[in-house]
């Protein structure tokens, strides 16, 4: 059966959709596999992790993977460019950015 991970029927119903899956899950290995050279990159870092943080959002809505999504997410910040978590924090604080 196809309800070793679907928590809910919603997701025991996407679980059957095919086609999806077959592009889905081609998405998700060229995102991992891509995922340690684009966190370099400055420009699309807190693009990257946003996205990466919507993913497991959906991971955690879709499937029953127990805590992964929630220490997925939490790990992002130590991932985020030095200098754009620092502007954030400040942003965050009321400061104005230097």
């Amino acid at each position: 059966t196809l309800t070793n991970f679907s928590g809910t029927p919603f997701s025991l119903w996407g679980a059957r959709q095919w086609g999806s899956n077959l592009v889905g899950c081609w998405w998700t290995v060229v995102c991992e596999v891509a995922f340690p050279v684009l966190i370099w990159f400055r420009r699309i870092n807190p693009w990257l992790l946003l996205v990466a943080a919507v993913f497991h959002l959906g991971v955690l809505a879709l499937m029953n993977v127990g805590a992964f999504s929630y220490l997925s997410i939490s790990a992002y910040p130590v991932l985020l460019h030095p200098e754009v978590a620092r502007s954030l924090w400040v942003r965050l604080r009321g400061q104005p950015v230097r």
